[in-house]
Formats: C-alpha cells, sequence, structure tokens
C-alpha cells in the first residue's frame, strides 16, 4: 500500500491510502472518460451567520481574505486591479497561489468577478496562463444572514482541464465551509435605494451609498436564451436597434452595440451574467473616456418570462459625471424598454 498526497487547496493536502500502481490507472482511466469540460459550470453555495457587509469585506480586502481563503493576498477593487490570494507566500512568485489573476467587475455588497488560475500541481495550464472565471454572489436571505454562491466557468477540453475542474470541486467546498466557520456575525443594515420610480415597464433605483448606483429591472415576456442573445449577438441587437454592433463574446472582446463605441466585456456566464464597460455621447467628453460599467443580470422566472436587471457602478464625481448619471437614469430605462417592445412587438428587423 502506499500514501498519495491529493491538493484540495494551494499548500493543504490530504492523503489517501491506495493499492500501488492503481490509482494511476483508475485516474487515468477515469479523466479519459471526461476529456471535455468546456460547457460545464462549477456552482457551490453556503449560507453563512454575518451581514452581507462582512461577507463583502471577507471576499475583497486582504485582511478578509486572511480570516478564511490564505494567509496572504493582494487585492485592487477595480476592473483590471489586482486579485492575487497567496496561499504559500514562502514560494517565489508565480507559485505562491493566483498571481496574474484580477478582478472582472464587482457589484459592492452583492457580486465578484475574477479570473482565476490553474495551481502549480497542473503545470500545463498554470504556465500556459490559462484562466477561468469565478462570480461570487452575495444573496441577504435575514439580518446578519448571508448566501454565498460562487459560479466557476470557462473550463477547456483535455485532461489537464479534467484535473483543474475535480481540484476545484473540491478545494471550493473548503474554502466556502472555512467561509462560515469563521465569518464574523452580526447584524446589518440592508441596501435601500434612496429612490424607486417606474419608467414604463422598467423600475429604476438611484442609490447614493455604499456607492453611487443605478439600478434597472424588467420583467421581459422572453425565455432567457432569447433575451441572452438580444443582447450577446449582432443578430439579436439588430431585432430593436437599427445599428451595426460588434460583438465579440469572449473576455476583453467587444460589446458594442451602436457601433464605434469602445464598450468591452469584462466577464459572463451564459444565459445568466453579462459585465461590459460603459461609454457616453458626445456631450460627455470625460465620461466617455471610461471608468463605470454595467451588470447584467438574467432570471428565468418561467419559460416564456425572464427577469432583467442592470445595474451601473464606477460614477466618479464631478459635475460632468453628474449629469451623466442623470442621464443615464433615462437612457438605460429607455434601452430596456426598447428590448421589452421587442418581445411584445416584435423584432424591428426579421432575424438574419
Amino acid at each position: 500500500m502506499a500514501n498519495v498526497g491529493r491538493t484540495i487547496g494551494w499548500g493543504v493536502m490530504v492523503m489517501v491510502v491506495v493499492g500501488q500502481g492503481r490509482l494511476m490507472a483508475d485516474e487515468k482511466a477515469r479523466v479519459a472518460g471526461r476529456a471535455d469540460v468546456s460547457k460545464q459550470v462549477l456552482r457551490k453555495s453556503v449560507r453563512v451567520k454575518a451581514p452581507v457587509g462582512e461577507v463583502w469585506k471577507a471576499w475583497t480586502t486582504a485582511d478578509g481574505v486572511k480570516s478564511f481563503f490564505a494567509p496572504e493576498a493582494n487585492i485592487e477593487l477595480t476592473p483590471g486591479g489586482a486579485y492575487e490570494i497567496y496561499f504559500d507566500p514562502s514560494q517565489p512568485y508565480g507559485m505562491r497561489g493566483s498571481e496574474g489573476c484580477t478582478v472582472l467587475g464587482f457589484l459592492p455588497h452583492e457580486l465578484l468577478a475574477f479570473s482565476w488560475n490553474a495551481p502549480p500541481t497542473i503545470p500545463k495550464l498554470r504556465e500556459a496562463g490559462e484562466r477561468t472565471r469565478v462570480i461570487i454572489e452575495l444573496v441577504e436571505v435575514g439580518p446578519g444572514d448571508t448566501t454565498v454562491r460562487l459560479t466557476q466557468f470557462g473550463f477547456g477540453e483535455g485532461e489537464d482541464w479534467v484535473k483543474y475542474h475535480d481540484y476545484f470541486d473540491m478545494a471550493w467546498d473548503r474554502v466556502l465551509s472555512k467561509l462560515a466557520a469563521n465569518i464574523n456575525s452580526g447584524s446589518g443594515e440592508p441596501l435601500r435605494p434612496d429612490n424607486t420610480w417606474r419608467d414604463a415597464n422598467v423600475s429604476v433605483s438611484s442609490f447614493s451609498s455604499p456607492v453611487r448606483r443605478q439600478d434597472f429591472d424588467v420583467l421581459i415576456p422572453a425565455g432567457v436564451a432569447d433575451v441572452w442573445r438580444s443582447l450577446t449577438t449582432p443578430e439579436g441587437v439588430k431585432t430593436y436597434l437599427p445599428t451595426n454592433p460588434i460583438i465579440e463574446l469572449e473576455v476583453g472582446g467587444k460589446w458594442d452595440l451602436f457601433g464605434g463605441k469602445p464598450n468591452t466585456i469584462l466577464s459572463f456566464v451564459p444565459n445568466e451574467l453579462l459585465i461590459a464597460t460603459g461609454s457616453a455621447p458626445e456631450q460627455f467628453p470625460i465620461v466617455k473616456q471610461g471608468g463605470h460599467w454595467g451588470v447584467f443580470r438574467f432570471d428565468a422566472i418561467n419559460p416564456e418570462t425572464t427577469r432583467l436587471r442592470l445595474s451601473v457602478v464606477g460614477w466618479k464625481s464631478g459635475e460632468e459625471w453628474d449629469q451623466a448619471y442623470d442621464y443615464f437614469l433615462k437612457a438605460n430605462a429607455a434601452f430596456l424598454n426598447m428590448i421589452h417592445r421587442r418581445f411584445t412587438e416584435g423584432p424591428l428587423i426579421a432575424k438574419e
């Protein structure tokens, strides 16, 4: 018999005892039968006795990470900023943990998206710089009570990707268990908008804290796949906008609905989530340079109804930013009403 170490978190080993040579043969056969995990989505969840604000800090600050995840971290909470979790800080840079991973987008106290690399135990993927995407969603289920949902997406094909998938299938269970065991308990103030109103079929909310934010919510009488295509394919956009959209459905790809806009895709999960940078019309030259971003969430209410939510954050201070904020409270509502009309009154242009 032989003792074999199986890593479930960088630097954390669980020992299993197997017959000599049997583990390798069994593992090879199992992996060969599951060579393609590219369309799989890894999902985990845990309910923790802590307010949303405390759980948010745990995932988005170095001190929070140290409480449950790893002994050190480098986090810059901005799209494109570092999201580096160091499981073994004693190792050379590049072997410590999630070096090179970045924040893809976020909604304060609600959603965090980041890229994620392979552990050192899968050197080919790690050295090639391969990344998946991880989405952390926080849902308040009561005062001082939060559900944490984790989604990992973007796996590739081949034996190494099967190993990567299975590695994190175990590792995230351990991470979430440690979060639930170590998070600070208490009560927190729920997120409340300053103002809420209706604009035709769209519910609009404006927030000034904890950060400036706009929320838009509309029920679309269509299946979630159709609503997804209306925002992520040129053919879908043309059914309600008379434009020449350019859309490249990949991280860093173009998300230009009107043609000539610099919007790019920060992250996505098909039929569920789309995060993209914002732009602005010519009367807002400073805002047009960028800084804000939007998060679209697609929830299937039933096979023929989709709840589409858009949240826009990243607003800066200054007179022009204030004017743009007010402009987009109306413009974003008008945009979602346009999508609603497309599915109630029919397409502007027939799909190709």
